[in-house]
């Protein structure tokens, strides 16, 4: 049985399923997947699953030379991004935040020098350390 959750934010969250035969082809690196009890408690009965699309995401921003304020506003953003992912990643945050990486490569695209620093900075490993993914 599906539920509806209230985030602590107040609003009202419900799981929906997206049936396999849908998700296939959504777009380019959507992949069908699975939530189970295990991944939300609050919003998925036990032993029950949930059809849905996993889903790959890139946030980007333009290359700019200089500290104009627009590029110290972006610095400040990656910079607090990086940090609130750590944070998103511990209870009692939603669990699909673990699966965010961060760290990722992608093939012709150079990181934002903040998040780069950032990541090379980190003292941990797994998907936020720089170079382990």
């Amino acid at each position: 049985m599906i539920r509806s959750a209230r985030l602590m934010i107040g609003l009202l969250l419900t799981v929906l399923a997206v049936p396999a035969a849908r998700s296939a082809g959504q777009g380019p690196g959507d992949l069908p997947a699975m939530l189970t009890y295990d991944d939300d408690p609050d919003l998925i009965a036990h032993e029950e699953t949930v059809s849905t699309i996993a889903v790959s995401a890139v946030l980007a921003v333009e290359k700019e030379d200089g500290r104009s304020r627009r590029a110290l506003g972006r610095d400040r953003f990656a910079g607090r991004f990086c940090e609130q992912n750590v944070k998103l990643r511990q209870p009692p945050d939603y669990v699909k935040w673990r699966e965010v990486a961060i760290s990722a490569p992608m093939n012709g695209w150079t990181r934002f020098p903040t998040a780069e620093q950032w990541l090379k900075n980190y003292p941990g490993d797994g998907p936020l350390a720089g170079g382990n993914q």
